[in-house]
């Protein structure tokens, strides 16, 4: 898998790539990222509906990737946040663009918020 992290209209954005067995079906997926202490969360908000976005799903089936933060090619491990740690990052988010509290406020579920963790450079 590989992703690549970019800005886009003051917005931080990160593509990320399906993985390859998946890549020929539609490559990839732009998604707004939160940088955080060497972590880069996401938020599987789908725009507020009541069910999870697939690219959610594939990076929790394949934790596993490679992004790209400006020239910088960097493989990640993916963990799911949960509660308040979750709930303190997510509020975060809200602050910073308001549209994300709304969609909280459209659906039943809890949004997924995803931290990308670089692994440490092989010698």
């Amino acid at each position: 898998m590989a992703a690549s992290v970019g800005r886009l209209r003051a917005h931080r954005f990160c593509s990320y790539t399906r993985p390859e067995h998946e890549v020929a079906k539609n490559g990839y997926n732009p998604l707004m990222y939160l940088a955080d202490d060497g972590r880069y969360l996401l938020f599987a908000s789908a725009a507020g509906v009541d069910r999870s976005p697939a690219w959610y799903w594939n990076v929790i089936a394949n934790p596993d990737a490679s992004i790209e933060v400006g020239d910088e090619h960097l493989h990640v491990h993916a963990v799911e946040l949960s509660g308040a740690e979750r709930d303190a990052k997510y509020a975060d988010q809200a602050q910073r663009y308001p549209q994300y509290a709304e969609y909280q406020r459209m659906t039943t579920r809890t949004i997924p918020v995803v931290a990308l963790i670089p692994k440490p450079a092989k010698s």
